[in-house]
């Protein structure tokens, strides 16, 4: 049996997102420290629509400063034998910074309240900025909140995009808010991944599905 430990690497969602400092770089390398007595790694989903939200602020030093952390954290992230895989919060599109803190709108939260071509220009521009950035391809995504339906929206994007894996599924759970939406019927896989070959998550599927 191989057990993947998954995290998103993101700041807090909400208000007060707080820093890159005690969001990501202080987190990491308290887990880290554990993980390597162990030899383990995990799998880190990089919120890269944020690093959009920095690429475009760029003029100001501070969010610089973050951005340029941020890239240096990922490469050592992944020469230290971990994988970095694609997470998206697209509200961090329609974010400003007021100068001294970012000011998010909930509004556009999960993928479905973007319209369908917007959104799909969002996982094409963050899976592009963050291959750059750590200079590999990546093959694995979760959803911002686990809101990827209705997925048939994007399974030929991701098939075209080389996404094999979707992440966005909470097995046995189901959930909606005015933010978050999401039921996934799986409990004919009994796991929490979703390889892409059919296009929904909400109905039962037999594992011989996915071999």
């Amino acid at each position: 049996m191989k057990i993947y430990l998954t995290l998103d690497y993101e700041l807090f969602l909400g208000s007060s997102t707080g820093s890159v400092e005690n969001c990501l770089m202080k987190p990491m390398k308290n887990l880290c420290e554990v993980a390597d007595k162990y030899g383990v790694k995990f799998t880190l989903f990089v919120d890269a629509t944020y690093l959009l939200a920095l690429k475009k602020h760029l003029y100001n030093p501070s969010l610089q400063m973050d951005y340029q952390k941020i890239k240096e954290h990922l490469l050592c992230l992944k020469d230290s034998g971990h994988s970095l895989q694609l997470h998206i919060h697209p509200h961090w599109l329609y974010a400003n910074y007021d100068g001294e803190k970012w000011i998010t709108i909930p509004n556009h939260y999960r993928l479905s309240q973007l319209e369908t071509e917007k959104a799909i220009q969002i996982i094409i521009q963050s899976k592009q900025l963050l291959e750059e950035i750590i200079q590999q391809d990546v093959h694995a995504f979760r959803a911002g909140g686990f809101s990827i339906q209705p997925f048939e929206l994007y399974c030929k994007l991701f098939k075209d995009l080389g996404i094999k894996i979707d992440s966005s599924v909470l097995h046995g759970c189901h959930y909606e808010s005015n933010n978050q939406q999401y039921g996934n019927n799986m409990s004919g896989l009994g796991i929490s991944v979703f390889f892409v070959k059919t296009e929904s998550l909400s109905r039962d599927i037999k594992p011989k599905e996915h071999k």
